[in-house]
């Protein structure tokens, strides 16, 4: 018949129909041998609380790594989209800043000079001219000729002087009143 017994495994007291059974509470599996008075219990790994610690272990320590393999592709691909992005934005930056630049320097009232390489070894005219139109007032000229006996000189630009600047770009600004030396011969 039945008997009442207690689980040797949790210590809960319930009643025993058969030789084998499930304790209610924690599931184990136990049998039990009433002539030997003998009891077997098998834990039963689907319950939480009698897990296999070493199994659970090597699976945590596998999600683990698994986790770490996926965020480590994403991690390279952030990577990669970053310096992808600093690749572009770079140029962006720079030239946000050259029209910022310009943008405060015409507030400011200033003109812009153009790039002193394309100006060199035109006719000493045009370059006054160019000058002139793009707002210098003080523009001096200097014929490096002056002797009088050169007749064969043509009048090219050698050097600009802006504000004492010989190499300006187009990036620089300067106010209209700047002087400006033009020499040529």
């Amino acid at each position: 018949g039945s008997m009442n017994m207690k689980c040797p495994e949790c210590n809960t007291e319930f009643e025993l129909k058969e030789k084998q059974a499930f304790c209610p509470f924690c599931g184990c599996n136990i049998s039990v041998d009433i002539e030997n008075h003998e009891t077997t219990i098998t834990k039963n790994i689907n319950i939480s609380k009698n897990i296999n610690h070493t199994k659970r272990i090597i699976n945590d320590a596998d999600v683990i790594r698994a986790k770490h393999e996926s965020t480590k592709d994403s991690r390279d691909l952030k990577t990669t989209l970053s310096i992808f992005g600093m690749l572009i934005l770079i140029p962006v930056i720079i030239f946000s800043c050259f029209f910022l630049n310009k943008t405060i320097a015409q507030q400011e009232g200033k003109i812009n000079a153009g790039y002193s390489k394309d100006l060199i070894g035109k006719n000493y005219k045009t370059v006054e001219a160019h000058f002139e139109s793009a707002g210098f007032t003080n523009i001096e000229l200097i014929d490096l000729n002056d002797s009088g006996i050169a007749f064969w000189n043509d009048e090219k630009v050698t050097l600009i002087s802006i504000g004492g600047k010989t190499d300006f770009e187009s990036i620089d600004w300067f106010q209209p009143d700047t002087k400006v030396i033009i020499s040529y011969h």
